[in-house]
C-alpha cells in the first residue's frame, strides 16, 4: 500500500480473490471520491463485485480486466491493484454507453454531454485546467475511432486518456466495471475535477524507416491489409523488415508497427499478426492509397526519459502516474530485454497502470503507446491561475477552430468515409490544438510581463488617487467655508432690503431697490447652484429615500410658482395624482422646482403643464411648456453648466446657468434618468420616472387633530439673536425692529448665557445661526440650551447657509424651525409667526 495525502494505491497477489482485493484496498479512504480497480481477467469477478460494493458504498468506482499490470515496478500478471482519490481531492462522475459494437458519432457525443451535465449539476464548470477524462472500454469491436471523435466534440479541450480492457493478444473475455458490476460491450467515461496539478500525456518509441509502403487493397471492416505495393502485404512487410514471412507468422513473434504520417507527426498502427493468407491484421483502421512506413524501434527508456523531464518541468515530481500501456510494448520489452530498465522507470515515477488493448489519447485511438496522467501536488489559486483565466477569450477562438473541425468530421461521416478518415481528422485537430496551446503559452508569458507593468502603473495610480482624494477633500472644505462666508454679506443685504420696504422711498429709489433685489436674487441662485454642484461632485449629499404621496408635493410646488406665472400672464395646469413613490422627498422637490422655474423662464406665452402618467416601472412626472423650445443639436448640451438659450422673446431675467446641471446631478444621485424632448418654437418636455412606493412604508401620521391657525402679530415680541457675523446681526436687528419686535443680538453661546443671567425679561424667541465661530459650533444645540435656560415654550429658529438636505431634516426632527440663508424676509416673518403661535397653544 502506497499513500500520499489524498491519494492511495495498493496491490496484492494473494491467491484468494476476495482477500487480494481487501489487501489492495487496505484501510482506504473514509470518503473516497473516485476508486479505480485493475484486475487480472482470470480472477473471480463475482467475489470482486461483492467486496467492492461493501467497501465503497456511494463512491464512483470503475475498473477493467487487464493482461498484466504495473504497480510501482515492472509488469505483473496476477496482482489486483486499487487506486483511490479522497473526496477532498476530486469530484468524479461516471457515465456508460452500452453496445460498443454499434456506437455512432452521435452516441459518443451524447455520452460526453451526459458526463458534463452531471459535473455541472454538482456546481463545477468543467475546464481544461482542472478537469480530465478517463475512458475504459471493450476494444474488441473496432469502433473506437468513431467513439473518440464523438467524445471530443462534446468535451472540447478537456484532456482525455484511457485504454481498452484486455485478457491477452486476442481478447475474448474482457470486462469493464461500472455501477457495481462487470460489463461487456460497453464504454465507461469518467469525468474528474481534480484539485491537483496534473498532465495528461502519450508517448511512443518508434521512428519511420525511409521506404514507403502503399496500401493497395484492404478489408477495412476487419482492419486487414491484404496488399502493399500491389503485392502480398505479409511478404512486403517481411521484406522491408529483413525477415521471412514464415518466421513472422509464429505465435510468439513480436511484430514492429506500421507508421502513418498525418499532419506533421507519425502515428503507429499496431500489427497483431500475419495470417496464413499473408494478410496483415492491424489494431487500428487504414484506407486504400494510404502511405505507410515500417516503424523502427528505439530504446523504450529514451522516450520515457524525455517524458519524465517534461512532466517534472510542468508539475514537479509526480505523486502518482496512472497509465494504460499497449500490450505490444510489454511483448517488445520482454523480447528485447528492456524489462529491467522499465522496472526502474516505473518505480521512480510511481506508475500504477495496466496493459491495454489499444489506448485513447484526446481524440485519438492509438496502438503501441504509453498513455496516462501524471498527478502532482495540490493545486492552489495562484497568480498564474488568474492569468490563465484572463485568456478565456483566446480560448474561445480555439473553440471556434475546434467547432470547424467537428463540422469537417460530420461531413466525413455523412459521406460514408471509413474510420481512418476520422483518425486523420482527430490527428489534425490535435495538431491545431497543440499549435494554439503554444500560442497561448507565449501569450501567457507576455501577459505576465504586462501584468507586472500594470501592477506598477496601478500602484502609481493608487497613490495619485489618494492625493486627488486629499485635494478634493480640501477643495470641498474650502467651498463649504466660502459658501458660509459669502452667504453672510448677502444675508445682511437681504435683511437691509427687507428693512427698506418699510421706508417711504421716492419712485426712483423704489425702482433702484427693485433692481437691487432682482440682481440679488440672480446672485443668490447662482451661488446656491454653484455650491450644490460642488458638493454633489464631491459626494457630499446623502440620499435618504422614503415613501410619500406625490399629489401634495405637486400641489405645493404649483402654489409656490402660481404668483410668478400670473404676473407673466401664463397658466400653470396640474395633473393631480394619488400615486405613492419612493425617493428622496427634498431632492425630488428641488428637481421639480428647477424644471418648473426653467419652463416659466422660457415660455413667453401660453401655459406650463405639470403632468403625471403611470407606467409599468413607476410614475413619470413631466414638466411640459409651450415655450421657445430647443434646437435638436442642443438637447445633449442643455444639462451642461452655463448653457443658456438666447432668444428675443425671453424677457425675464436670465438664470444662473446651473439649474439643469443641478437637476442632472440630483437625478444621478437618485438613480433616476431624466428625459428631454423639444421642438424649436413649440416647447419642451422634461420628465423623470420615480419608482412606486408601498402603502405599508408610508410614515404614520399623528392621530391628533390639527389646531386652527391663530394669527399672532410679531409686535412686542422679545427676540434674542445669536449670530457671530456683525453684518448679519445688524440686518436681523433692523428687520425685527421694523416688524415691531424687541430684539437683542449676541455673538456667541457665552454671550447668550451672560445676557440671560443679567436680563430681567426672558426672550419669547431665539434665532440662532447653525455655524458659530471658527470652530463651527453646533447652533442647534446652542439654540436648545438658550431656550431651556430662558424657559421658552416656543421652538427655536435655526438659520443656515449650509445646502445639505440632511441638515434641515435633523433640525426639524428635533422640533426646531429652519430658515435657509440668504434669508427671505417674508419666509422669516412667517416662520417667526408660526413659532409664536406655538407659544399661544402651549405646545412645542
Amino acid at each position: 500500500m502506497s499513500r500520499s495525502r489524498g491519494i492511495r494505491s495498493g496491490a496484492s497477489a494473494h491467491p484468494d480473490t476476495g482477500k487480494a482485493l481487501r489487501e489492495a484496498i487496505g484501510r482506504g479512504h473514509d470518503t473516497p471520491g473516485l476508486v479505480c480497480v485493475l484486475v487480472p481477467h482470470q480472477r473471480d469477478r463475482d467475489e470482486m463485485t461483492s467486496v467492492l460494493r461493501q467497501s465503497f458504498p456511494g463512491a464512483t468506482v470503475v475498473g477493467c480486466t487487464t493482461a498484466g499490470q504495473m504497480h510501482w515496478g515492472s509488469y505483473q500478471d496476477d496482482i489486483v491493484s486499487v487506486v483511490s482519490f479522497a473526496a477532498s481531492e476530486c469530484v468524479a462522475v461516471a457515465e456508460r454507453a452500452d453496445g460498443m459494437s454499434s456506437l455512432s458519432l452521435k452516441d459518443g457525443y451524447g455520452l460526453g454531454m451526459r458526463a458534463l451535465g452531471r459535473l455541472r449539476a454538482q456546481g463545477i464548470e468543467p475546464n481544461a485546467s482542472s478537469c480530465f477524462a478517463l475512458t475504459l472500454l471493450d476494444a474488441r469491436f473496432g469502433n473506437e475511432d468513431v467513439l473518440m471523435t464523438g467524445l471530443r466534440s462534446a468535451l472540447g479541450d478537456i484532456p482525455l486518456f484511457g485504454g481498452g480492457a484486455s485478457d491477452g493478444l486476442a481478447p475474448r473475455d474482457v470486462a469493464v466495471f461500472h455501477d457495481g458490476a462487470f460489463r461487456q460491450d460497453c464504454v465507461v467515461l469518467v469525468l474528474v475535477s481534480l484539485r491537483r496539478h496534473f498532465k495528461v500525456f502519450s508517448t511512443h518509441h518508434y521512428r519511420p524507416l525511409p521506404e514507403d509502403l502503399i496500401v493497395t487493397r484492404t478489408d477495412a471492416r476487419h482492419r486487414v491489409i491484404e496488399q502493399l505495393n500491389g503485392r502480398s502485404a505479409g511478404e512486403e512487410y517481411a521484406r522491408v523488415l529483413g525477415a521471412s514471412m514464415a518466421e513472422l507468422q509464429q505465435s510468439d513473434a513480436w511484430l514492429p508497427p506500421m507508421m502513418v504520417k498525418v499532419g506533421t507527426s507519425y502515428f503507429t498502427r499496431g500489427v497483431a499478426r500475419i495470417d496464413q493468407h499473408g494478410f496483415l491484421h492491424l489494431a487500428c483502421p487504414v484506407s486504400p492509397g494510404l502511405q505507410l512506413r515500417l516503424g523502427e524501434t528505439t530504446a523504450l527508456t529514451e522516450s520515457l526519459t524525455a517524458l519524465e523531464q517534461e512532466i517534472r518541468e510542468e508539475i514537479g515530481e509526480p505523486e502518482l502516474i496512472l497509465g494504460a500501456e499497449c500490450l505490444m510494448r510489454r511483448v517488445e520489452a520482454q523480447s528485447t530485454g528492456q524489462l529491467a530498465e522499465l522496472d526502474v522507470w516505473f518505480r521512480r515515477n510511481r506508475v500504477v497502470g495496466f496493459c491495454a488493448y489499444g489506448e485513447q489519447y484526446r481524440s485519438m485511438h492509438l496502438n503501441n503507446s504509453f498513455t496516462g496522467i501524471a498527478i502532482g501536488p495540490r493545486r492552489t489559486v495562484s497568480r498564474r491561475d488568474e492569468e490563465i483565466a484572463r485568456l478565456k477569450s483566446e480560448n474561445e477562438r480555439l473553440r471556434r477552430v475546434v467547432d470547424a473541425q467537428r463540422e469537417q468530421v460530420d461531413r466525413v461521416m455523412s459521406a460514408g468515409s471509413d474510420t481512418f478518415g476520422l483518425f486523420q481528422n482527430a490527428v489534425l485537430l490535435e495538431e491545431m490544438v497543440q499549435r494554439r496551446t503554444e500560442e497561448l503559452a507565449e501569450a501567457n508569458r507576455k501577459l505576465q510581463g504586462e501584468l507586472a507593468r500594470r501592477r506598477r502603473t496601478e500602484e502609481a495610480l493608487r497613490q495619485a488617487r489618494q492625493e486627488a482624494i486629499k485635494a478634493n477633500q480640501s477643495k470641498t472644505q474650502f467651498v463649504a467655508g466660502v459658501s458660509h462666508d459669502m452667504q453672510q454679506p448677502l444675508n445682511a443685504i437681504r435683511l437691509l432690503l427687507g428693512r427698506l420696504e418699510h421706508e417711504l422711498l421716492s419712485s426712483g429709489g423704489a425702482k433702484a431697490m427693485r433692481q437691487i433685489d432682482s440682481s440679488l436674487q440672480t446672485l443668490e441662485t447662482m451661488l446656491k447652484d454653484f455650491f450644490d454642484i460642488s458638493k454633489m461632485d464631491a459626494g457630499g449629499y446623502v440620499v435618504s429615500p422614503s415613501t410619500f404621496r406625490l399629489g401634495p408635493v405637486l400641489q405645493d410646488i404649483v402654489r409656490e410658482f402660481q404668483p410668478q406665472a400670473t404676473s407673466r400672464n401664463l397658466k400653470i395646469k396640474l395633473v393631480d395624482s394619488s400615486a405613492l413613490v419612493q425617493s428622496d422627498l427634498v431632492m425630488v422637490q428641488r428637481v421639480l422646482r428647477n424644471l418648473l422655474s426653467n419652463a416659466l423662464r422660457y415660455t413667453p406665452s401660453g401655459r406650463v403643464l405639470l403632468g403625471v402618467r403611470r407606467e409599468s416601472r413607476g410614475v413619470r412626472v413631466a414638466v411640459i411648456d409651450t415655450g421657445i423650445g430647443l434646437p435638436e443639436d442642443a438637447l445633449t448640451d442643455v444639462f451642461r453648466p452655463y448653457f443658456q438659450i438666447n432668444h428675443p422673446d425671453v424677457v425675464v431675467r436670465r438664470g444662473s446657468g446651473f439649474g439643469l446641471a443641478v437637476v442632472e446631478r440630483i437625478c444621478t444621485l437618485l438613480g433616476v434618468r431624466i428625459q428631454v424632448r423639444s421642438v424649436l418654437g413649440k416647447g419642451s418636455n422634461f420628465s423623470i420616472l420615480l419608482p412606486y412606493g408601498r402603502r405599508e412604508d408610508l410614515p404614520r401620521l399623528s392621530e391628533e387633530k390639527p389646531q386652527a391657525a391663530i394669527p399672532t402679530p410679531l409686535s412686542g415680541a422679545h427676540v434674542l439673536v445669536v449670530e457671530d457675523d456683525r453684518a448679519g446681526q445688524e440686518g436681523l436687528l433692523a428687520l425685527l425692529e421694523a416688524w415691531g419686535c424687541r430684539a437683542m443680538a449676541v455673538g456667541s453661546p457665552e454671550e447668550a448665557e451672560t445676557f440671560l443671567m443679567r436680563s430681567d425679561t426672558a426672550p419669547d424667541l431665539v434665532i440662532c445661526d447653525y455655524h458659530l465661530g471658527l470652530g463651527k459650533t453646533d447652533g442647534l444645540q446652542v439654540a436648545q440650551q438658550v431656550a431651556a435656560q430662558a424657559g421658552m415654550v416656543t421652538p427655536p429658529v435655526v438659520i443656515s447657509s449650509d445646502p445639505d438636505p440632511s441638515l434641515r431634516r435633523d433640525i426639524t426632527a428635533s422640533g426646531a424651525l429652519f430658515v435657509a440663508k440668504p434669508l427671505k424676509p417674508a419666509r422669516l416673518r412667517a416662520t417667526l409667526a408660526s413659532a409664536l403661535q406655538t407659544k399661544g397653544t402651549g405646545k412645542i
